[in-house]
């Protein structure tokens, strides 16, 4: 004996049928692996297309900076500017407040006058 060892398969048609299927979601499976793979790289010569573009970009946004004729405000300015607005904006509402009083003391002399009846 040669060291040989036999089984007895029962239904060989199925089996066959069930390996046929496997081998076809097998090439399925690879066929969108490759798939993926092909999608992965496009999007890295897109993404590298893309920080090129960038590149480009910002060197004309400085190209622009350097010609034009005024300075633009540096941060310091932006900050001490929205500060201004800022009080600005709590003295009004300090105004408004204001008004609001003097109005509800108008209406208060106002029905008193009324209720004097001259």
């Amino acid at each position: 004996m040669n060291g040989a060892i036999y089984s007895h398969i029962n239904e060989p048609n199925s089996k066959r049928r069930d390996l046929l299927n496997l081998a076809i979601e097998s090439i399925d499976l690879i066929k969108r692996t490759d798939g993926l793979k092909e999608l992965r790289e496009r999007k890295v010569r897109v993404m590298d297309a893309l920080r090129e573009e960038i590149k480009i970009t910002n060197k004309a946004i400085n190209h622009f900076h350097k010609l034009v004729p005024f300075n633009v405000k540096n941060k310091k300015e932006r900050i001490t500017e929205k500060v201004w607005k800022s009080k600005v904006k709590s003295v009004h509402t300090n105004k408004v407040n204001k008004l609001d009083n003097l109005s509800s003391e108008l209406e208060n002399i106002k029905n008193k006058l009324n209720k004097l009846d001259f």
